[in-house]
């Protein structure tokens, strides 16, 4: 988002302040080695920008192919989703579905998570991202908005929007490869980005330096 504002700003003198997150909440946890069952997050609104058919189509397809993967998705799922889950014999199975449930218990299912994902088809500059970092999770996410700015080999791995082949090959590489991410890593350089105390300082600079008599 930062390449997006620069490009729209050319000329003026700009600084990008990205979103923050509550790291008192949103923080990493040491954890047992991976299990052999990986615990995929989602979380979001379930509207359309978060493209959950799309999303939901590749799971299916990962399914009788691996047993080492569940999906958990966090937010207000519609009926009309649950049903098509029941019909595929997936839900309760291989995608569980927690409804809507508070910030503080958003915070605990990311730790308890392996990897995020995030199909959008687009965003700005998605917090649950910038959380999921902030708890260690490597992430998939698509190219676009901001996104490209947060994502990088060491913290997951970005793919097209409405790309479902590639979203599936991100899912294969990244539940094969999931020990060589540094989740102690992801989690101190998130917090170094987008904590609380750093965006608060960095805006706390701007004004400093704000020509104001």
């Amino acid at each position: 988002m930062g390449r997006q504002v620069s490009l729209l700003f050319h000329g003026i003198r700009s600084e990008v302040v990205y979103n923050t997150v509550n790291t008192d909440f949103f923080n990493y946890r040491p954890s047992h080695p991976a299990p052999s069952v990986k615990r995929l997050i989602h979380v979001s609104t379930f509207g359309y920008p978060k493209n959950i058919e799309g999303l939901l189509r590749v799971i299916a397809r990962l399914t009788p192919v691996r047993t080492d993967f569940e999906l958990v998705m966090v937010g207000p799922c519609p009926e009309a989703l649950k049903r098509g889950l029941q019909e595929k014999g997936l839900l309760n199975k291989r995608v569980f579905l927690t409804g809507e449930i508070p910030y503080r218990e958003v915070a605990l299912q990311m730790q308890q998570s392996h990897i995020m994902v995030l199909f959008s088809r687009f965003e700005n500059l998605p917090c649950v991202l910038l959380e999921g970092f902030c708890c260690g999770v490597p992430a998939i996410g698509t190219n676009i908005g901001g996104i490209p700015e947060i994502i990088n080999e060491k913290n997951g791995i970005m793919v097209e929007p409405g790309n479902e082949e590639e979203l599936l090959k991100a899912l294969h590489t990244m539940l094969d490869n999931y020990s060589g991410y540094d989740r102690k890593l992801i989690a101190e350089e998130a917090a170094a980005r987008f904590s609380y105390q750093v965006i608060g300082k960095k805006f706390a600079d701007i004004y400093d330096r704000l020509p104001i008599k």
